[in-house]
């Protein structure tokens, strides 16, 4: 064998090596080195001598984690906190540890579950949370009747559509009244049009107004 033959044999080797690796590694994705997230849940009493909020940042803080983002609700006489918490692996273990006994000192119960979003990137992606997708905003105000909500759902969970956040409450003048908006993410690859007219379609057989927009 050459020496051109030699060298381009070794070229070819070190070539599928490095298919190999890329193969192998294709849906690896980078985060920082340590750094783990945490989906916390609380619910507890509504009152100034319980307040979740500033309890559970207070304590978030503490162990120097960070809020990626969080939201809370009234739910009738108590209040509902929900956060997505980011920090090095070490603090959101404290962080965990001291969540546990919380309820000890105040009111409240929390739960919490490790979010492993990057370490799971082929589930996200066969499940559509990680494909290109457009917001859309579902809206609506009518007389409220058991199981509307969950029959909007149902279109959504057929067309294999991502819910992103669902909002309702009842007008304070009229109990009866509800408000609903529905937060979705619309795969770029399905057609928009065709989805609409079935959408409005079924909401037509629930006499149902609503609208389907983009979001801002």
């Amino acid at each position: 064998m050459g020496v051109y033959s030699m060298q381009q044999s070794k070229i070819t080797n070190k070539t599928k090596n490095l298919s190999k690796i890329d193969k192998e590694n294709k849906t690896t994705v980078a985060k920082p080195i340590g750094v783990s997230y945490l989906n916390l849940i609380s619910l507890g009493e509504n009152s100034n001598n319980s307040n979740i909020a500033q309890i559970l940042t207070s304590l978030i803080a503490t162990y120097n984690c960070n809020i990626i983002n969080s939201r809370m609700i009234e739910l009738g006489q108590d209040l509902a906190f929900s956060a997505f918490i980011s920090g090095k692996w070490n603090n959101i273990f404290k962080l965990e540890k001291s969540l546990m006994v919380l309820n000890k000192k105040y009111p409240l119960h929390v739960y919490t579950k490790r979010n492993n979003i990057l370490e799971n990137i082929d589930l996200l992606s066969e499940t559509n949370l990680l494909k290109p997708s457009i917001k859309y905003i579902v809206q609506t105000t009518t007389i409220d009747k058991p199981g509307l909500l969950n029959k909007l759902l149902q279109f959504f969970y057929r067309e294999n559509i991502t819910i992103k956040e669902v909002n309702t409450n009842s007008h304070p003048y009229n109990i009866n009244i509800a408000n609903i908006e529905i937060q979705i993410k619309i795969p770029t690859d399905l057609h928009i049009v065709s989805l609409r007219e079935r959408f409005l379609t079924y909401c037509d057989t629930l006499n149902l107004d609503i609208s389907l927009e983009p979001m801002n």
